[in-house]
């Protein structure tokens, strides 16, 4: 492996990198709960306006709560503890520890409180603008978007047909990327350097490598310049030349059922 190439490439400080770089980690789900939560939050507020949240994180058969919105996987595990955390238990726990590394990160913060009270359980967290956390600086709150101005669309099918919550965070981050640079009018896809990609937006060179799969699966278009085939191995070395994919999102791909598409994909 030669010197300087993208799987050697350092990324930026998780600090430093975009809303969605930000959150994701190895087995995590900080991205699609931050998703799922803003998706909540802009069915059922106007624009301008401030989401507040009233819905509990778990309660009862009766009442749709974030453990309905978000499922989460938990087996009771072995050991002492056994008979006494249950499948319920460890699913709040897994709730609670996402809302606490989403204040943590700057995403979320706690409700105010009156009186105030030391202990915060996770209920009522509200949503804050994606600044990142600074020294000194709360964040602002969230505010749902009067105009297009500056922000992106994300299709709904993307939660509504459940690709939310099948696809690994580092495809999800790719169709972000995508949906980011989508251009309905244009046939090309938008291309990007492997420089430009891991030093701005911490895209790592495994994280790309989703985009074949998205594109099998018919949600992600890769287009291949076709000078790639011909620069092969028998091009002199100081004759070859990067030439990145260009990346198209296929939006009607996500009309499609999440998890009847990614069982077919995983049976070939």
């Amino acid at each position: 492996m030669s010197a300087g190439s993208g799987s050697e490439r350092r990324l930026p400080k998780r600090a430093d990198r975009p809303p969605a770089t930000r959150l994701v980690t190895a087995q995590g789900s900080l991205l699609q709960f931050e998703l799922a939560i803003l998706a909540e939050a802009q069915l059922r507020t106007g624009l301008g306006g401030a989401p507040d949240n009233k819905r509990p994180l778990m309660v009862d058969d009766t009442t749709v709560d974030w453990s309905d919105l978000f499922p989460l996987e938990a087996k009771p595990t072995g050991g002492r503890r056994a008979s006494y955390r249950t499948v319920q238990d460890l699913r709040r726990d897994q709730l609670v520890g996402n809302v606490d590394k989403l204040i943590e990160r700057g995403f979320l913060r706690e409700p105010d409180r009156d009186p105030p009270s030391t202990r915060f359980d996770a209920e009522g967290f509200l949503l804050l603008e994606e600044n990142g956390p600074r020294p000194g600086y709360a964040g602002d709150p969230y505010l749902v978007p009067k105009t297009p101005k500056g922000c992106f669309t994300i299709p709904y099918s993307l939660i509504e047909n459940g690709w939310l919550f099948v696809l690994p965070e580092a495809a999800l981050v790719m169709i972000l990327f995508a949906a980011r640079h989508y251009d309905p009018d244009a046939k090309d896809g938008f291309v990007m350097s492997a420089e430009d990609r891991v030093r701005f937006f911490g895209i790592s060179p495994s994280t790309y490598t989703q985009a074949q799969m998205l594109d099998t699966m018919g949600v992600l278009e890769v287009i291949m310049d076709p000078a790639r085939a011909i620069l092969g191995e028998d091009t002199p070395r100081d004759k070859r030349r990067s030439r990145p994919n260009q990346l198209r999102l296929v939006p009607e791909g996500l009309d499609d059922d999440a998890l009847a598409v990614t069982l077919a994909y995983l049976e070939t």
